[in-house]
């Protein structure tokens, strides 16, 4: 996960945006 995604992901989080994370998600099933 780069450091970019990370930053999306924390952006996701703080907007509550569920479809963002969710899409995270399944870009990184390790995470």
């Amino acid at each position: 996960m780069t450091k970019r995604e990370w930053e999306n992901l924390c952006s996701a989080l703080e907007k509550k945006d569920n479809d963002a994370y969710d899409n995270l998600m399944k870009k990184s099933p390790n995470m």
